[in-house]
């Protein structure tokens, strides 16, 4: 599988838009506009996004379930990372990418 510039920028800005609209929304129920809960300890508000390929090429991505509907389903190679107003985008990047090298071809 070979996995391109573009497709590792691609899901950059996809991580960037999901990270964004996460850190938006999450201001709506947590005090002070902070995703940290403070009634919870170190434990962050967070949202599992699923990403997929077949061949490092096409991708998709889910968010919650992966159940059989998503659009993750048909495509083999999947990786999960959890996003939160801490995530580091390049690392997000990267660990799906490594998921996807080593779980398939």
């Amino acid at each position: 599988m070979n996995v391109t510039t573009e497709v590792t920028e691609a899901l950059t800005e996809c991580l960037s838009n999901l990270i964004a609209d996460w850190n938006k929304y999450s201001q709506d129920w947590q005090p002070g506009g902070d995703c940290h809960d403070p009634e919870d300890g170190d434990n962050h508000t967070a949202m599992q996004v699923t990403f997929a390929t077949r061949d490092g090429q096409q991708w998709a991505y889910q968010t919650g379930s992966t159940d059989f509907y998503g659009a993750c389903y048909s495509l083999p190679c999947w990786a999960t990372v959890w996003v939160d107003c801490d995530t580091n985008i390049i690392e997000a990047v990267q660990g799906i990418v490594d998921e996807w090298l080593d779980g398939c071809y």
